[in-house]
Parts: C-alpha cells; structure tokens; sequence
C-alpha cells in the first residue's frame, strides 16, 4: 500500500478534478436559471 501511496493519490485528485469541471461547467451554463430558482425560493419563504 505504501509505494502505491502517490499513484493512488495522483488519481484521485485527476478523478475529483475532472468531476469538479464537469460540475462547474454545468452550473456556468446554468447559472442563470439557478439564480432564479434562488431568488424565486427566497422569496416565496418570506
């Protein structure tokens, strides 16, 4: 377990990595409707 200590850590990083763009660039392209989902919510609790 111990020499595959980096390789094992070198992978997951490139695994969260390519999850955290894939999810970034959803809420990019989304952004706008997820604010107003936000905004809507936020004011209909008031």
């Amino acid at each position: 377990m111990q020499a595959a200590r980096a390789e094992t850590i070198a992978y997951f990083v490139t695994e969260y990595e390519k999850c955290l763009i894939e999810n970034l660039d959803d809420y990019i392209q989304n952004f706008d409707q997820y604010m107003k989902l936000s905004t809507k919510t936020a004011t209909e609790d008031q």
